[in-house]
């Protein structure tokens, strides 16, 4: 009897510790600090993958509203395009006219120019001459004009006033008299008095 209740008595201390060892481990400071490890790992985790979210969703509205900055840019760019497109069209329809006007005009303003770059002599019309500019001798008006019966300075009697007047369709002068130019105009000059004699308008241009 005794030898059996030892028996059963060392069964059960063993038993014992083995039963006991989960219960110690769950109960313990380290069993309950690993837990709360565990806990924090995993509502970090939670935390990371929430803000990874939040972040991707940041990232495609950004991207969306690039996309639709681009597109509305494009979409003004095109509008401009064709605003100046149809300007320019309307601008060489509108302008078609004009420059055949212009050119027209141009034309008959040359001919009137024609026209009135010429010079009569004798009954006769003769195209004037292109010639150098004309200067006054010092201090006399450049703009002075002369009619028949006036009488010219010696000034403007000079040699290089004088003109041939085989080179102008003119006459010989008489004797005593000489062409002179003042101006555009002509003058046959008597050479004593400076007496105008005669007078051809616009001879030169």
């Amino acid at each position: 009897m005794r030898t059996f209740f030892a028996a059963t008595l060392a069964l059960s201390m063993l038993a014992a510790p083995a039963i006991a060892a989960p219960r110690d481990n769950q109960g313990s400071p380290q069993g309950q600090h690993q837990g709360q490890k565990n806990d924090k790992a995993q509502k970090s985790d939670r935390s990371k993958g929430q803000h990874q979210s939040r972040s991707n969703d940041r990232d495609r509205t950004k991207s969306h509203a690039r996309s639709n900055r681009n597109d509305h840019r494009k979409g003004d760019a095109h509008a401009r395009k064709q605003n100046r497109d149809r300007d320019n069209n309307k601008w060489s329809r509108n302008n078609r006219g004009s420059h055949w006007t212009q050119n027209n005009n141009r034309r008959h303003h040359d001919a009137r120019t024609q026209a009135h770059r010429q010079y009569s002599y004798k009954g006769r019309h003769y195209n004037s001459v292109r010639a150098p500019a004309w200067h006054a001798p010092r201090g006399h008006d450049a703009r002075r004009v002369w009619n028949r019966g006036d009488r010219m300075h010696s000034s403007y009697r000079a040699r290089s006033y004088v003109i041939d007047h085989r080179a102008y369709h003119l006459a010989r002068p008489p004797y005593g008299y000489q062409w002179v130019r003042a101006g555009n105009n002509v003058y046959l000059v008597r050479a004593s008095n400076g007496l105008v004699a005669q007078i051809v308008w616009n001879m030169f241009y």
